[in-house]
């Protein structure tokens, strides 16, 4: 039986990031960050591999604010992932997006994302219910 989803305080040196990062949209999450010193949306990740899943941003952004654990909310990628929108070609300046739906297709994803080197910025898009969870983290 899978664990339900939970937000469990993680260290950040744990997660797996799978996507670079934008410098603009960066500074811009680092200085609200710095400003407010309050995490308002956790990072999600995968509860097995740690992938990180959403807030890449964010969790650069705390990194380099000093921030050794910070909330993460770890869902089931095979449950709790609806699709995955994966960007074709992975270098292409004007991409497309290609709609993984199928369970096995999405799990083959995951096996590749914990291994390959970083992607580009915004290859993936993963749809879940996960996104909408609002939270106030104070610093």
């Amino acid at each position: 039986m899978r664990a339900p989803p939970r937000i469990e305080l993680v260290e950040l040196s744990t997660l797996k990031p799978h996507e670079h990062l934008r410098p603009a949209r960066l500074h811009q999450v680092y200085y609200s960050i710095r400003r407010t010193r309050t995490l308002y949306k956790p990072l999600i990740a995968d509860a097995q591999t740690l992938l990180l899943i959403d807030g890449h941003h964010r969790l650069k952004s705390l990194a380099l604010l000093g921030v050794r654990r910070a909330p993460v909310l770890l869902v089931d990628y095979e449950r709790d992932i609806r699709s995955v929108r994966v960007r074709t070609p992975l270098f292409s300046l004007k991409p497309e997006y290609t709609s993984l739906t199928g369970a096995g297709e999405r799990m083959r994803l995951l096996d590749r994302l914990v291994r390959l080197p970083l992607l580009p910025a915004k290859s993936t898009i993963h749809e879940t219910w996960a996104k909408r969870v609002v939270l106030r983290y104070r610093l």
